[in-house]
């Protein structure tokens, strides 16, 4: 356990430090009714991480003792790569989302805005609930969250960006599209943009941008078209942009992750 704490690795796997009982192995029994003992507690653990390690202590004895045991590799990965992308675009594109308002990394801001210690994602109203007859109400504890927004400025142009980092790659086909984020990914888009646009008027963003991002395999990032929904448009106090799509070199992001730089 010390070693694996050395190598940073039992945060990785989850692991705690068991506090092991002092003594001999003999003192539990022979080999034999040690494993009975942990095929038993197999059988009633539920905790997947608790059943692996029982596993492993099982191998382990078995191939100590001599008897002939299971061998193997063991992979360790995530079903949820999802959220893996969403960090590294996140780290990629310098996410402001929680940075407030007053540390935002803007030029001449108004004083409103330096006095302001709300974070962007706190600028997103919540849903507010009233109940009939008594009048009670309350206010819903989450509401939308956009996985990236990016401010910058270039040549003395301020740049309002949501950024929305998808893992698979939509592709046209006979005039359908597929493997294509879902409508409702292209409608809370728009309704970032709504969320934001006060603030955005406020700052004097000249350029609002919404963009979807797709992992590719190339060295360089390609524009690869836009979605939009025409129904949000009037909606807006400014004309939004069509929900631009670029694919993003991946190996670069995830080694600008691990390196912890801002790419963009």
């Amino acid at each position: 356990m010390e070693t694996l704490r050395e190598l940073e690795l039992a945060e990785l796997f989850d692991l705690t430090d068991p506090g092991i009982c002092p003594g001999d192995r003999e003192e539990f029994g022979d080999t034999d009714f040690i494993l009975y003992r942990l095929e038993q507690e197999q059988n009633v653990q539920f905790y997947d991480r608790k059943r692996r390690v029982l596993h492993m202590l099982y191998q382990y004895l078995e191939m100590e003792d001599g008897q002939e045991g299971e061998t193997g590799f063991s992979f360790y990965g995530t079903c949820s790569f999802h959220a893996v992308w969403e960090k590294v675009c996140a780290q990629a594109f310098g996410n402001c989302l929680e940075t407030r308002i007053q540390n935002l990394p803007l030029t001449g801001k108004p004083e409103e805005f330096r006095r302001d210690r709300r974070t962007l994602l706190e600028l997103i109203e919540k849903p507010k609930w009233q109940e009939a007859g008594t009048g009670i109400r309350a206010e819903s504890s989450h509401t939308l969250r956009p996985d990236i927004v990016r401010i910058s400025e270039k040549d003395g142009s301020r740049c309002f960006s949501i950024i929305d980092a998808k893992y698979y790659l939509p592709y046209l086909r006979d005039g359908k599209v597929e493997n294509a984020p879902g409508v409702e990914d292209v409608a809370k888009q728009y309704l970032y943009q709504m969320a934001y646009q006060d603030f955005i008027r406020k700052g004097g963003f000249e350029k609002v941008e919404n963009i979807f991002v797709f992992p590719g395999e190339g060295e360089e990032t390609e524009y690869l078209g836009e979605v939009r929904m025409e129904m949000f448009h009037h909606l807006l106090s400014r004309e939004p942009e069509a929900v631009k799509l670029y694919r993003v070199p991946a190996r670069k992001l995830y080694q600008g992750y691990l390196e912890g730089k801002a790419l963009f």
